[in-house]
């Protein structure tokens, strides 16, 4: 069953949520913190967020009110992980998590179709240009 592909709200939708007042990266941040204070836990536990698969509905997909042309060749999508990574590091920063660490991205498609080779290539250098894993 082939599902829909996800529009750039559903990209800013899954971003927004996890780093949400009561979401789940303050919530493992809160549980991180008790087991540090138990003395279970003596490091940061190292966070991986998810990217989205960055194809769009039609030629474009529109995220943050930016438009990102995602049908002609790479350039486009690459442009569009660029600005997602860019806001996940930045939520992240802003919300100062005292017990957590953002170590990776993690790409969603746990395939690669030929065509995606060079886009997962250049994806993973934005990646690793921010000294994260991917």
């Amino acid at each position: 069953m082939k599902l829909p592909a996800a529009s750039g709200d559903d990209w800013a939708w899954f971003c927004d949520t996890i780093f949400a007042k009561g979401g789940f990266l303050e919530n493992l941040d809160s549980a991180a913190s008790s087991l540090t204070a138990r003395g279970m836990l003596d490091t940061k536990v190292g966070v991986a967020v998810m990217i989205p698969y960055p194809s769009g509905v039609g030629d474009s997909l529109v995220y943050r009110g930016q438009r990102f042309d995602v049908s002609v060749g790479n350039s486009g999508r690459v442009e569009l992980v660029r600005a997602y990574v860019r806001d996940v590091q930045g939520s992240f920063r802003r919300a100062s998590y005292r017990h957590l660490t953002l170590v990776a991205m993690y790409w969603l498609m746990e395939d690669a179709k030929a065509s995606d080779t060079l886009l997962i290539r250049e994806v993973a250098a934005i990646v690793h240009a921010d000294d994260l894993r991917f």
